[in-house]
C-alpha cells in the first residue's frame, strides 16, 4: 500500500513538544521549540468538543494550561501551526 500526500507538511519533528506531568491533576505545561512563533492549541475531549483553545504569537515556549474544572478522562491536544498539525493525548486524574 502507498502513501498518499495529507495536504500538510509532514517536514516538522513535534518530538521536542512536551506535554508534562502527563497523567496530570490541576494543571500540565507545554514546552515547545523556540522558532515556533504562532500557533493554536486545542483541548478536545473524547466526543471531540473542543474544551479550551489558546492562541500562541510571539515565540512563547513554555505554557501552562489549569484542567482543575475537567474531568477524569483522555483528552487530545492538537497542534495547529500555519502549515502543520500534530496531536498528543494527555490524561486527567481529577477527584
Amino acid at each position: 500500500m502507498g502513501t498518499f500526500p495529507t495536504g500538510l507538511s509532514e517536514t516538522l519533528n513535534f518530538n521536542p513538544i512536551n506535554i508534562y506531568p502527563n497523567p496530570a491533576v490541576s494543571s500540565v505545561n507545554i514546552t515547545m521549540p523556540e522558532n515556533i512563533s504562532k500557533a493554536t492549541i486545542q483541548l478536545i475531549d473524547n466526543t471531540g468538543r473542543i474544551i479550551k483553545q489558546i492562541i500562541v504569537s510571539g515565540h512563547q515556549n513554555t505554557l501552562t494550561i489549569n484542567i482543575q474544572d475537567l474531568t477524569s478522562g483522555i483528552y487530545t491536544i492538537m497542534f495547529q501551526l500555519p502549515h502543520s498539525i500534530a496531536t498528543k493525548k494527555i490524561v486527567v486524574i481529577n477527584n
